[in-house]
């Protein structure tokens, strides 16, 4: 606040300096060198703040628009449905090679059978809203396909304990 009075009156002695310099007609010139210093000076660290503000709002919005714009909030939402589909998927597919009795080595399972149709219910139910994600609630043979490929990855065919 001192720095902001003394610039005052050191533009208005630069002013009252000059005023009567030009009335004698003596100095046609005004050296407005130290009253613009004077004045400017204390206001930099105010200035620099602001501009500080203002790169600090504009880089804000260039994140919220590059995130808009590379969708990283579904990529989050993408995830956190895919492991629950992949969880119902795994738990039904569980449930389907224990109806078939626990050994499919040889086996031929049908898409149609009640075995998978019973599995497909399950992970339809454990994982509604990853199966209304990925639009799979209107087609259960796309939720009977994981399912069926997930069986051998779960069943025990080789023999040996997993």
């Amino acid at each position: 606040m001192r720095r902001k009075v003394l610039a005052g009156l050191a533009g208005v002695a630069g002013i009252a300096g000059v005023i009567p310099a030009m009335a004698d007609g003596a100095a046609t010139t005004i050296d407005a060198g130290g009253a613009w210093n004077a004045f400017v000076t204390p206001l930099i660290p105010s200035i620099a703040a602001a501009a500080g503000i203002v790169i600090t709002g504009l880089a804000t919005m260039a994140m919220a628009w590059l995130s808009k714009k590379l969708n990283l909030a579904n990529l989050e939402m993408d995830a956190h449905h895919r492991d629950a589909l992949q969880t119902a998927v795994t738990n039904a597919a569980g449930l389907a090679l224990n109806s078939l009795g626990n050994n499919i080595q040889g086996k031929t399972v049908d898409v149609q059978s009640p075995e998978i149709a019973n599995a497909v219910r399950v992970a339809m139910s454990n994982a509604p809203d990853a199966i209304k994600y990925f639009k799979l609630d209107q087609k259960p043979e796309k939720i009977a396909e994981k399912i069926l490929a997930k069986l051998p990855q779960i069943a025990n065919t080789s023999g040996a304990p997993q």
